[in-house]
């Protein structure tokens, strides 16, 4: 099975309040890592809050691509494979969305939280990296920054 695993790294938890700052994405088959995106977007919202929760610098995107510069390398990557994320129905999608970047376009959706949930998988939370423990789903990729865990 191919799948590409997404995730994005905001300024804020609010679309019209902050910027994407961050997209990665990883291409899979078979469970095993082919390629990956990773592109960091111009803002100048960067500050010390956004740096300390994400470790993304002003430096890191003052000099990067704009969302719109980089919106047909994006669609180009993710083309109409299924896209795996953590909590990406409720955050990610809605985000690109927001920003003019429509992936629920019908194409399939995985969100392992709401997979974990439903199938009671007896974790005690459903925390990105508790699930990737539990499960070993995730082994070497735990959202944006994979090296960050």
């Amino acid at each position: 099975m191919e799948y590409i695993v997404l995730d994005i790294e905001t300024t804020d938890m609010t679309p019209n309040l902050g910027d994407i700052i961050q997209i990665s994405a990883a291409r899979y088959i078979d469970g095993k890592e082919q390629d990956y995106f990773n592109t960091y977007v111009n803002s100048d919202e960067v500050d010390s809050f956004t740096t300390d929760l994400t470790g993304i610098k002003e430096q890191d995107v003052s000099n990067a691509p704009t969302l719109n510069e980089m919106r047909p390398y994006l669609l180009e990557y993710l083309g109409d494979i299924p896209i795996v994320g953590h909590r990406i129905k409720w955050f990610d999608l809605v985000w690109l969305a927001a920003k003019g970047i429509e992936l629920r376009d019908g194409r399939m959706i995985i969100d392992t939280y709401q997979v974990a949930e439903r199938t009671k998988m007896g974790v005690p939370n459903f925390q990105l990296e508790t699930l990737a423990l539990m499960s070993r789903l995730w082994t070497g990729f735990f959202g944006t920054a994979r090296c960050r865990y």
